[in-house]
């Protein structure tokens, strides 16, 4: 803040006081030292000299950065054919949005959902093989990421005989038998 003669400048909360302890304030700067949700509210700048005074006020709105409270392993081990859910939850204020990617490609198109932050995918094939992103994010801006490496392979002790002809298409499933 500027004037002549020079200001003298204050902060204060809005019907409140300024958190005690936490509160580090230059010339007309105020920083907040360990923010809480509490803290949260109007505060008022006034400044004052011999001419007068003049008072803004501003709006600070804190939250919090998501944080997770379930995370899919760092690897996953799907079969062909097979389905694989990755679960994915977090925690935050505001509640922030789950949303599953896959790094360098798109999730699997027509064998995935996303459900409650649960990435389901059916029918696993080789081409899904990958990194797959959680992404929590909080107010649209605040997010967070977590990444399980999907490995797909042949279940086994199990053997397709795949024959294709003309009318129809044959598949045959060895499986070895255990006593």
């Amino acid at each position: 803040m500027t004037g002549h003669p020079s200001p003298v400048v204050t902060w204060r909360k809005w019907f409140d006081q300024l958190p005690q302890g936490r509160v580090q304030s230059n010339k007309s700067v105020v920083k907040l030292l360990d923010v809480l949700k509490s803290d949260s509210g109007d505060y008022l700048c006034t400044a004052t000299n011999l001419l007068g005074s003049a008072v803004r006020k501003t709006l600070l709105v804190v939250v919090s950065l998501p944080w997770f409270t379930v995370k899919p392993s760092a690897k996953s081990v799907a079969f062909y054919g097979h389905a694989l859910t990755l679960n994915c939850s977090a925690t935050g204020d505001p509640q922030p949005v789950i949303c599953w990617k896959k790094q360098g490609g798109q999730l699997p198109v027509g064998r995935s959902q996303q459900t409650n932050g649960a990435l389901v995918i059916k029918d696993i094939k080789n081409e899904d093989a990958g990194n797959y992103i959680c992404v929590a994010k909080s107010a649209g801006v605040l997010a967070i990421e977590t990444v399980t490496y999907l490995e797909a392979k042949q279940p086994k002790g199990e053997i397709r005989l795949v024959h294709y002809s003309n009318v129809e298409k044959v598949e045959m499933v060895a499986m070895p038998i255990r006593f």
